[in-house]
């Protein structure tokens, strides 16, 4: 498939969110604009077990599974109330980087099962492996995090030698480029580092 049918969450380090609000009372409620309460403080430490215990059953999703999406679909939202809630408690702050990656996660497994699910499957008729074959955007946003990597992930960043335009195009029209353009580069600043001329 285009966007895999069976997706995993890169990287085997458990957010370390839970230890460090364990370790902490850690911050003085002074800190944050608004007031972090005992009660926000219980329920940063029921967010943060719901992070890593989320963060562990995601992993490998089967998108072709309705009863699995619909459980990661409610976790995200769960995952997105709860930060919401207690965002201005200053050790959810200090671990905004692991909501942020499980928000993206969200947004992007949301965006393959919803927006692009006809175009996926246009693009699997046309059978180019060789263009998205061991490709993942969301590799793609973890890896841009170390500056080092960034020009390396820009010479694949669409897809294996960027050849994911003219695949798209041709498969489903220039709107669904566009639109997956869009959300790929939405992902992270560190595109406005590549170059990208001709290439979109």
């Amino acid at each position: 498939m285009f966007f895999r049918s069976c997706w995993d969450l890169p990287g085997k380090k458990e957010p370390e969110i839970l230890g460090t609000i364990l370790v902490a009372g850690a911050h003085g409620a002074s800190l944050a604009v608004k007031p972090c309460t005992e009660a926000d403080k219980q329920m940063t430490f029921s967010c943060a077990r719901r992070l890593v215990d989320f963060s562990k059953k995601t992993r490998h999703i089967d998108i072709e599974n309705d009863d699995e999406l619909e459980k990661f679909h409610r976790g995200c939202e769960a995952l997105s109330d709860c930060y919401e809630k207690i965002n201005h408690c200053p050790d959810i702050q200090d671990n905004k980087e692991s909501f942020d990656e499980m928000s993206t996660w969200c947004s992007l497994v949301k965006f393959v099962t919803q927006d692009m699910a006809e175009c996926e499957k246009k693009v699997d008729k046309k059978k180019n492996l060789a263009c998205y074959k061991g490709w993942s955007p969301f590799d793609n946003y973890v890896d841009m995090k170390n500056e080092k990597n960034v020009q390396d992930v820009c010479k694949n960043f669409f897809g294996n030698g960027n050849c994911l335009k003219k695949v798209i195009t041709e498969a489903c029209g220039t709107s669904d480029w566009e639109k997956l353009k869009n959300k790929l580069m939405s992902m992270t600043d560190k595109t406005k580092e590549c170059d990208f001329k001709g290439i979109i």
